[in-house]
Order: structure tokens, then C-alpha cells, then sequence
């Protein structure tokens, strides 16, 4: 049978900041056309990432939620777990739907029918791209074959195909 599937590719900053004040706190805001982010990191610059499809981004900050934790006041912070609790109960208040963030989540609500599969296309990139899922597919299967190529010098001698199998998903 079909069913609803809610995907949810993530980007997010590991959270230094908050282990020492004069750390700069990373930043992602959303870009001038829809799907798109602007990433900005003090030590790795500024990236970009495209979503491709119809998604809404569901905005946070990678921060411990104190008042589920500690009992403490929200002062209007939204946490690490307000997407979860955007999806999974129906607070609309535990996500923002504009930017900025130092977590996002893209968020796809397909129907997936009996038998199909569903593809969500990401890019992150250093440079913005005009249209960056124009060479996506000659992308992957540049990468997967430069994997295979990779792993096949790795398995020499490996005869079981489940045992390579094994070994390429643990690396």
C-alpha cells in the first residue's frame, strides 16, 4: 500500500560554542531562493547546501533544552529536539520556520507508493551553485566508482560477496 513518509535531511553545527563564550557561534540562514542555505562557520568560511523538491525548513539551535532537562526557562530558545517534537507531537512553538539556526531540518512529506522508492536530492557545496542539481546523477556515479575502486583494493582476496559487503558498510 502507499504510504506518508516524512523525511528529514539535517544540517547541523557540533556544539562548541556554548563550551567556551569566546567561541564564535556558527550560523546558517536561508538563502535568496527556496531550498537554498547559506552556511557560515568562523574556522571552515561559508559554504552553501541545496534541497531540492518541496521542503520546509524546520529551524533550531543545536543547544541542550534546559527547561526538559533542568527546569529552566526557555527565554524563547528553540532546542535540538524541536524537530523532533515538531513531527512527532505537533508543537509548532519547538521549531522556528525562518532562519537563522545553527540546526535545520528540511522537511519532505511524500507519499511513497506500494513497491516505489522516493529520492531527495542535497548539495553542499563551497561555491553557490546556480543550479546545483543540473550534473547531481554524473556526480554520484563519479563518487561511487572512485568507492568502488577504493574498496576493491581494499578486498583483495575477499571471495563472499556479503563479507565485502560487510566490510564497505563498517568502514
Amino acid at each position: 500500500e502507499k504510504a506518508p513518509l516524512h523525511a528529514l535531511p539535517q544540517l547541523f553545527f557540533r556544539n562548541t560554542w556554548t563550551w567556551n563564550e569566546n567561541r564564535k557561534k556558527p550560523q546558517m540562514n536561508a538563502g535568496t531562493k527556496p531550498g537554498e542555505i547559506v552556511i557560515e562557520h568562523p574556522k571552515l568560511g561559508k559554504m552553501h547546501a541545496a534541497f531540492d523538491g518541496d521542503a520546509k525548513f524546520l529551524w533550531c539551535e543545536n543547544e541542550t533544552n534546559v527547561e526538559r532537562l533542568y527546569g529552566e526557562e526557555r527565554n524563547g530558545n528553540v532546542y535540538k529536539d524541536g524537530i523532533n517534537d515538531y513531527i512527532v507531537e505537533g508543537k509548532e512553538h519547538a521549531v522556528r520556520e525562518s532562519s537563522p539556526g545553527t540546526k535545520v531540518a528540511a522537511h519532505h512529506e511524500l507519499t511513497v507508493e506500494a513497491g516505489k522508492s522516493a529520492v531527495i536530492r542535497v548539495r553542499l557545496s563551497r561555491d553557490h551553485q546556480t543550479k546545483p542539481f543540473d550534473d547531481f546523477e554524473e556526480i554520484i556515479a563519479t563518487r561511487q566508482k572512485e568507492a568502488d575502486e577504493f574498496y576493491a583494493t581494499h578486498q583483495k582476496g575477499i571471495e563472499d560477496e556479503d563479507i565485502r559487503l560487510i566490510q564497505r558498510q563498517a568502514w
